[in-house]
């Protein structure tokens, strides 16, 4: 009926019932607002079409007349939108089910590169310069280890050799698709210190040892998708320097990876609409079932 509709949260508004009409005339500039206005949410939907709380997704469909799901998001989000094509089918609701992606870790299988990787990547590449600048105004600095986002994909880690266009590499990169060896990391980073009076490390959350056990978690805490919520390894690592006497510093970006809206990359805001295009060009042309590259 030409009406547009948003379930806040994500899918919590399909299960409790209530969509959120969305006003075309509104004059809020969306394109700078980091992550999803809409708000978000981490639930794994039931595989069983038959749950009470697929019945309830589906209840809500149907009062609204819904003819098109459009879901944004990652690995997980589009998990949930293979579900939702589930419970339609299994009810021959005539709704279509679209992905469309969107996440910082560029880690979305079919994807060369995704919306949000290019402003995260960004972060931490000015982040780095920033470290490296303040660090070098000291004749002795210290052994820096900048931690960023990135459980199981290092992209965004491997961003921050962006900063060798400004003539400031880190001196170690690691990622999680490489096995850490805090021996090996204390050994490296010590002898450059000891070589230059400076060193940059910069870490995923994500690294893990050759048993692909986490270096370090602030918590043993799971998500909804029973995936380990990481954290706090630049500042272990940190202190495993300064055991051995050296100056040091852990600096966490944490939340600024995915929200740092001051650094925003352009391509991200025009690649981001270019998706959402072609999602609906996809929905007019009849197709179904499919994600947007």
């Amino acid at each position: 009926h030409g009406k547009f509709f948003y379930s806040h949260y994500g899918v919590e508004g399909l299960i409790n019932g209530k969509l959120e009409e969305v006003s075309l005339s509104s004059k809020v500039n969306l394109s700078f607002r980091p992550g999803s206005i809409t708000g978000s949410l981490r639930k794994k939907l039931p595989e069983d079409p038959t749950d009470p709380l697929a019945k309830k997704i589906l209840a809500t469909l149907t009062k609204y007349d819904i003819d098109a799901i459009f879901v944004n998001g990652g690995n997980d989000s589009m998990d949930g939108a293979a579900t939702l094509k589930k419970y339609v089918s299994y009810t021959h609701l005539p709704i279509k089910v679209l992905g469309i992606p969107k996440t910082i870790d560029d880690d979305l299988e079919g994807c060369d590169h995704t919306p949000g990787f290019g402003s995260a990547a960004k972060m931490v590449a000015n982040a780095t310069i920033s470290i490296a600048l303040d660090d070098l105004t000291y004749k002795e600095g210290r052994i820096n280890i900048l931690e960023t986002m990135g459980r199981d994909s290092g992209f965004v880690t491997a961003s921050s050799v962006l900063a060798s266009l400004r003539g400031l590499k880190p001196d170690y990169i690691y990622v999680p698709e490489v096995p850490f060896s805090i021996k090996d990391f204390l050994s490296k980073a010590e002898a450059t210190y000891q070589k230059k009076n400076h060193c940059l490390v910069v870490v995923s959350e994500g690294i893990k040892d050759k048993d692909g056990v986490l270096i370090a978690s602030d918590s043993g805490a799971k998500d909804a998708f029973n995936n380990r919520q990481v954290g706090g390894v630049g500042k272990y690592l940190s202190s495993l320097v300064a055991m051995d006497g050296y100056k040091t510093r852990g600096i966490e970006l944490s939340l600024l990876n995915r929200a740092s809206s001051f650094v925003p990359c352009m391509r991200d805001i025009q690649e981001a609409h270019l998706c959402a295009k072609k999602a609906y060009q996809y929905y007019k042309n009849g197709m179904d079932g499919v994600m947007v590259t």
